[in-house]
């Protein structure tokens, strides 16, 4: 949204230099003729406008995929408080390693798609998971998810360092791919 704003602010100083005759403006040092001008701002309002598109449709996306993560994490709880046997019950330790990477920014951790808390560095965050099969992400750009097993009564610890998780660190799982 800042950047259509500085656009629409260039846009207005481009206009007033060109139309008092005072000036010109310039784009990586090339002089620019009104015409020039008014297509590269039109090429940056166009850029602008795509940005907020594609960041207002990932918003929906994870929106959406939380929504599907929460029926069914609430569909697994109420099988098993109808009495149904979890397929098993399992403790996972997650532990952001302290590293200069990211450090002013909480890694939000989801497991099964689910966010199940934040974590800042050289925290821990034990959770409670009733598959045997798991998923476990964090908010990092480009952060790679780990598939896992889990067997029943599992204490499982699971390291991330800078984004990643640190696979030959991880203990109680069995990583599938």
């Amino acid at each position: 949204m800042l950047s259509i704003l500085i656009t629409v602010a260039v846009a207005l100083w481009g206009i007033s230099t060109y139309s008092s005759g005072n000036g010109y403006m310039t784009f990586l040092g090339i002089e620019l003729s009104p015409a020039m001008f008014a297509v590269l701002i039109g090429l940056f309002i166009i850029w602008d406008v795509w940005s907020i598109t594609s960041a207002k449709k990932q918003k929906e996306k994870a929106a959406a995929e939380q929504a599907l993560a929460r029926k069914e994490a609430a569909a697994e709880q109420a099988r098993i408080d109808a009495g149904e046997a979890p397929e098993v019950t399992a403790n996972i330790a997650v532990t952001r390693k302290k590293s200069a990477l990211g450090a002013a920014v909480p890694a939000q951790i989801l497991l099964n798609g689910l966010v199940v808390g934040a974590l800042k560095n050289g925290e821990t965050l034990t959770v409670t998971t009733h598959r045997r099969q798991n998923t476990i992400t964090n908010s990092f750009a480009g952060a790679k998810p780990l598939a896992f097993t889990v067997e029943d009564g599992a204490e499982a610890n699971i390291f991330l360092k800078s984004g990643t998780f640190v696979k030959d660190e991880c203990t109680g799982i069995s990583v599938t791919a």
